[in-house]
């Protein structure tokens, strides 16, 4: 989701057996290179996530992830980090708290693409009507595509005059 216009930029419908995180990759590429940040929740906490995002061609510079580790991955308070992108968020974690994590890496907008979900439900209800997975595929293709364009039709541009 453009965190800027409030837009849908790729999705995917799995079935129960996959995984989401599985999908951030794919979902990364359809995005057509346009992608400056990746943040998701602790769901797609996981180096084959990093590793999936990491090897699909750069456009321009490679996305910024900004996923929070969990738990058991913050290190104890003066532990050494290997240096990978996801270890030096477990150390900042640890260091500083995960709250001024969240507010140095932007963490809050990913409650924008939790909105854009909640948009699309109350549109169209929590359920799909159709019944095999290829319609579902093109039902909720259609449902992005109408949230998209009345998004970008009646968003309503906000000025803050001081």
């Amino acid at each position: 989701m453009d965190a800027g216009t409030g837009e849908i930029l790729a999705h995917e419908l799995t079935d129960s057996d996959t995984a989401d995180a599985a999908m951030a990759g794919s979902l990364v590429a359809r995005a057509g290179g346009r992608i400056r940040s990746v943040i998701a929740d602790g769901a797609y906490d996981g180096a084959p996530v990093y590793a999936a995002i990491r090897a699909l061609p750069p456009p321009r510079s490679p996305p910024k992830i900004v996923v929070p580790p969990s738990a058991p991955s913050i290190p104890k308070r003066g532990v050494a980090h290997g240096g990978t992108e996801r270890e030096r968020h477990a150390a900042t974690i640890a260091a500083h708290g995960r709250m001024a994590w969240r507010m140095a890496h932007d963490d809050g907008l990913r409650s924008l693409g939790e909105t854009a979900i909640s948009r699309l439900k109350a549109r169209g209800g929590d359920r799909l009507t159709a019944r095999s997975l290829a319609a579902q595929h093109k039902e909720v293709a259609l449902r992005i595509s109408t949230a998209n364009k009345a998004i970008r039709h009646a968003k309503p541009v906000t000025v803050r005059i001081a």
